[in-house]
């Protein structure tokens, strides 16, 4: 009979969340050794009260988390990777490291003893039942590699002093290496307090509100904190304030289990280490497009509205659409106000295909916003049909010129509804 309870039960929530999405023919992580798990454990996992959407979202952040991993060991198979509050994730085996790799899955003693009865033993794995705030945690794990270290699900639970502490003996310990885990916001902690499988008071946030890439230089003892931008790949820094930096020594190579990567880690002592993709800052502007585009677009037509200098005569908000206010005297404002967005959300269909491209899907949505994009382009580049009594003095139906532009205009609008 499993007794785990408080944050410790949190680790039978997500086991159970990835079991149950698992079983499904779509299933995005297939962790099959997580639903064997369950079948095995004497517990009622109904009590949980895990969610369809809960089960998603534990798989799509685990999914990403094995994606950054294996690019880690892509560029260097020759690693220690510290799994940091490691609960009942069956990520070593899903990822199936290479012998070459030390993998130490870390968590209180109640969860390892449970990890030791159902996972099975495999070359380079290693358990340790402690505390992450241990200050002797690292004592027994060889610093003379580059590490990974994966806190998924962690950081929410540590308080400030907590988390920078172990920030700080990782860098002290190991000459190189990243850092994943989840940041939290102080609204999301609120939000998690209350979700119920894991209604316990949680630490105050101390890493922000996007998952932070980390990596440092032992030799100043300095470590660089880097938001991912909902990218996925690694962000390249380069010079003395921050950077990947790899002051290691030792030899490692492209391991052939990871052949479908074109890096290979640095076999020189002070070389830095391959980040991968540098695409951080330009992705994150052109994600920014997509958040100023939709207030901006509904704060222009609102002030054509209210402002009586420049609302055109007779348009009424509940009989004429947005885009009649592209007819008449100001109607370049409306004009411009629908090539800007639509500008605005294709450099968001641009950075948001970028961003998703490193999980290897992510198409649709953004050919869906692209499509939007165009038919807001097209509503600039082709005015309205003047309709129903708009502007005054307007006939009952517009003649055949004013028909043809408007329903090519009409076509912009469709596409913008049709996703």
């Amino acid at each position: 009979m499993v007794t785990l309870t408080g944050t410790q039960q949190t680790a039978l929530v997500t086991l159970y969340g990835k079991a149950l999405e698992s079983r499904r023919q779509d299933s995005i992580l297939a962790d099959r050794q997580a639903d064997k798990a369950v079948q095995r454990i004497d517990y009622d996992f109904s009590r949980l009260r895990v969610r369809r959407r809960d089960q998603k979202s534990a798989a799509v952040r685990s999914k990403a988390y094995d994606g950054w991993v294996i690019r880690f060991l892509n560029t260097c198979p020759e690693c220690v990777v510290l799994h940091l509050g490691c609960g009942m994730d069956t990520r070593v085996y899903r990822v199936d490291p290479p012998a070459t790799v030390g993998w130490y899955d870390i968590d209180l003693p109640d969860v390892i003893e449970l990890r030791r009865r159902l996972y099975p033993q495999r070359s380079g794995l290693h358990t340790i039942a402690a505390s992450v705030t241990d200050p002797r945690l690292l004592d027994a794990i060889p610093g003379d590699k580059p590490v990974l270290v994966v806190a998924e699900g962690l950081t929410a639970y540590l308080c400030a002093a907590d988390g920078v502490a172990m920030l700080r003996r990782v860098t002290e310990h190991f000459p190189s290496g990243e850092m994943v885990f989840d940041g939290y916001s102080r609204a999301g902690v609120w939000v998690l307090q209350r979700y119920p499988p894991v209604k316990k008071p949680l630490a105050p946030n101390w890493t922000g509100a996007s998952t932070i890439r980390t990596t440092w230089k032992k030799r100043s003892r300095v470590w660089y904190s880097i938001p991912n931008g909902g990218s996925g790949t690694h962000t390249r820094l380069s010079g003395t304030t921050g950077g990947c930096i790899g002051n290691y020594s030792g030899s490692c190579s492209a391991s052939p289990r990871y052949a479908d990567s074109a890096e290979a880690c640095a076999t020189t002592s002070g070389t830095p280490m391959p980040s991968g993709h540098d695409h951080g800052t330009g992705h994150r502007a052109l994600l920014a497009c997509g958040a100023i585009a939709a207030p901006l677009f509904v704060v222009v037509f609102l002030i054509e509205g209210a402002v009586p200098a420049i609302r055109p005569a007779g348009y009424s908000p509940l009989r004429h659409p947005v885009s009649g206010f592209a007819i008449g005297e100001f109607g370049w404002i409306q004009t411009v106000n629908f090539l800007v967005i639509g500008m605005l959300l294709l450099a968001f269909a641009v950075g948001l295909r970028a961003a998703l491209r490193s999980y290897g899907d992510g198409i649709w949505a953004p050919v869906l916003i692209g499509l939007i994009a165009i038919g807001l382009t097209g509503a600039g580049l082709f005015t309205a049909d003047p309709l129903n009594g708009y502007p005054l003095e307007t006939p009952a139906l517009p003649d055949a010129a004013a028909r043809a532009a408007g329903s090519t205009e009409d076509c912009g609008a469709l596409l913008d509804l049709a996703p």
